[in-house]
């Protein structure tokens, strides 16, 4: 008993933790699977009073740890595939990199998409030959593209913008990705490519690179800790629809 209540405890531990960004208007399909799931464990672990209201109903409980034990599975295997993408080096032999873009506020970057251009900045510093392509569309909420920002971004902080490449049409990582390798076929860059972006976000990247004919290695920039487990349960359901539909 005292082991489950404990499971329970942790349960709702982890939804409170993944619940929080939510006071200030945080919004995610990720963290809300991740709180269902929570609460299932909270309910599949609860304590003696909770268990006779269900009593009557253990077909029902039982379903609910059979699905609760297939997601967490599914998540841990998806899991270790998203980390083999972060662990690999950065290739030396690449004289490209690609910024995926992110949420843009009042012609600024976010402080995740910040974090994505100073790695950049950082990298191209000290790697004079390479190149930077910065991908992304004017999403909702936004008042200008995402593409636009961050080539503004760059130029403030010292890079020479014919070092620069645009594309501002790419709405999604599968065409963050497309988009990008057309300039670097057009623009005879080398299959060899750096992908700047979150670490929860490299595998994704890297199988639509490896569609599009490009050989990528991750640069991750750090994602802020208050967020970094809503966005990597959402990762998780992205990488489920890239499996299932392709994008």
């Amino acid at each position: 008993m005292k082991l489950r209540r404990i499971a329970a405890w942790l349960c709702f531990v982890l939804a409170a933790l993944i619940a929080a960004p939510f006071a200030v208007g945080f919004r995610s399909e990720g963290a809300l699977a991740a709180i269902m799931f929570s609460v299932i464990g909270v309910l599949l672990f609860s304590p003696k009073w909770l268990n006779e209201l269900t009593k009557k109903c253990r077909w029902v409980k039982t379903l609910l740890a059979v699905c609760c034990i297939f997601a967490v599975t599914v998540c841990w295997v998806v899991s270790a595939v998203m980390a083999t993408a972060v662990v690999r080096g950065t290739s030396e032999e690449a004289k490209t990199l690609v910024v995926l873009g992110c949420q843009v506020k009042e012609g600024k970057p976010s402080e995740m998409l910040k974090r994505r251009l100073d790695a950049a900045v950082e990298y191209l510093g000290t790697h004079p030959e390479c190149v930077v392509i910065v991908t992304g569309a004017q999403g909702s909420g936004e008042d200008m593209p995402e593409a636009d920002v961050m080539y503004s971004y760059l130029i403030e902080n010292g890079i020479a913008k014919e070092r620069i490449f645009k594309e501002s049409n790419a709405i999604r990582t599968s065409e963050n990705i497309r988009f990008s390798a057309e300039i670097i076929k057009r623009e005879e860059l080398g299959n060899d490519v750096i992908i700047v972006t979150d670490a929860f976000h490299q595998y994704r990247a890297a199988c639509f690179a490896k569609e599009n004919g490009l050989f990528a290695t991750p640069l991750s920039s750090g994602t802020p800790l208050f967020v970094f487990l809503i966005y990597w349960f959402r990762e998780i359901l992205a990488v489920l629809r890239m499996y299932i539909l392709g994008y």
